[in-house]
């Protein structure tokens, strides 16, 4: 019995140690805490920020313009933060961008505390934002393979979405609790605290970080030749146009979910936060599941087989009538739009030229994030017209047959990818 229970641990501690491998480099591990502070910080302000718009403004569009605000740069200028990825030193632009979003953040502690704090200046202050993390964003996918190289860039990447997934439950309950207590202005400073651990732990593994090549013909490089290596590269293309339809259509579940809870389950606060949390947690375990599992030969596989699968389970959300189904359907919905997401970009990674690698996963960040706001303006239009049910049922239909086009493009030829 007792031999029985050792190898049984032996074996957990063997996985665990294969799913957090990149947890072993020194580097990686000093940033993965930086950056889980961080992504902390922010996700408490984004839920201060929303509670003290409301409370300002009574008006659902009005959050709505302010969530576009921080998502639309990410669209017109996620390009220039990919130029800027492969320009200068990674490191040292991320540590920038912390900084602004350390100021961004202490200023918006003021101005609540002072009583100061108006409708205008908070979307004066989420553009900015959302300028910054054009830039940021870029950079930080392209920095993961800076600090663990092309053996654990699978995991890596695995990784840091299980820390912004985690963030998605961990920042939201502290908000819940500190909200209440403490008010707005405390959370916007404790985010611009979350900021100053990231740029000390980004300053802390300087000796550690592979400085990308500039090859001499790319010392320089520029934006056209990014878009010619897409347009050249049909593995690269196709990559994202799917990612792009998935973040068009599939990502709009959670845009309708209250809608849903209300007309379909005339359920409370609890079921909607419950389904929330079911489909963090389906992220979580497709972070994991990849992180455990995924390697570089099999990525194409993975990425085809998670193609399909959020259309399908997107159609099961959008049909559920009951909340144990929905539940079930939110979770599986989360962990496949995780596998899909995360290989692709893993893929990317392990694709793209190092010079190259900013400005391509510039374009990946700019379809992630900037098809959202589109696709939430098409179906809420859709969902006042005909139901919510009919039109995220629609969503996925769609997302089903994007999936298909990209399959029939990608495997025409003989060989996956290429």
């Amino acid at each position: 019995m007792a031999g029985l229970i050792s190898r049984f641990f032996a074996k957990v501690g063997n996985e665990l140690g294969q799913t957090f491998r990149s947890l072993k480099n020194p580097a990686y591990r000093t940033y993965a805490f930086g950056h889980f502070v961080s992504m902390t910080g922010s996700q408490l302000q984004a839920v201060a920020l929303a509670w003290t718009t409301y409370s300002l403004t009574q008006s659902a569009s009005k959050l709505g313009i302010t969530a576009m605000a921080t998502y639309m740069p990410a669209l017109f200028l996620g390009m220039l933060g990919g130029l800027v990825a492969d320009r200068f030193n990674r490191r040292r632009v991320l540590i920038a961008t912390q900084g602004a979003g350390l100021v961004l953040a202490m200023a918006l502690a003021a101005l609540s505390f002072s009583g100061y704090l108006s409708f205008g200046l908070i979307l004066t202050f989420a553009l900015i934002q959302g300028v910054v993390n054009a830039i940021e964003l870029p950079c930080r996918q392209a920095f993961v393979f800076d600090v663990v190289g092309a053996e654990h860039t699978v995991n890596a990447v695995s990784l840091n979405s299980m820390i912004f997934n985690s963030t998605r439950l961990i920042g939201p309950a502290l908000a819940a609790v500190l909200l209440p207590l403490v008010g707005d202005s405390i959370c916007f400073g404790l985010n611009g605290l979350s900021f100053l651990a990231a740029m000390i732990t980004l300053s802390m593994i300087a000796g550690a970080v592979v400085v990308q090549d500039r090859s001499a013909g790319n010392s320089h490089p520029s934006m056209r030749s990014g878009l010619a290596l897409v347009r050249d590269t049909p593995s690269i293309r196709n990559i994202l146009f799917l990612t792009a339809s998935t973040s068009f259509f599939a990502f709009q579940y959670a845009i309708m979910l209250p809608v849903l809870v209300d007309k379909v389950l005339h359920g409370s606060a609890m079921e909607l936060s419950l389904i929330t949390v079911a489909a963090a947690g389906g992220s979580l375990a497709g972070n994991l599941l990849l992180a455990s599992r995924g390697r570089k030969e099999l990525l194409p596989r993975i990425i085809a087989a998670s193609s399909i699968a959020p259309g399908v389970f997107l159609l099961l959300f959008a049909l559920s009538t009951s909340f144990p189904l929905m539940l079930a359907a939110a979770a599986l919905l989360g962990c496949s739009i995780a596998l899909q997401l995360g290989s692709s970009n893993s893929f990317l990674q392990l694709t793209v030229p190092s010079d190259f690698r900013g400005r391509v996963m510039s374009m990946y960040t700019s379809v992630l994030m900037g098809s959202v706001p589109f696709g939430s303006l098409l179906v809420g239009h859709l969902a006042d017209s005909i139901g919510a049910p009919r039109a995220l049922a629609l969503c996925a239909v769609a997302t089903v047959l994007a999936s298909l086009l990209y399959l029939l493009a990608t495997y025409r030829g003989k060989k996956p990818h290429g």
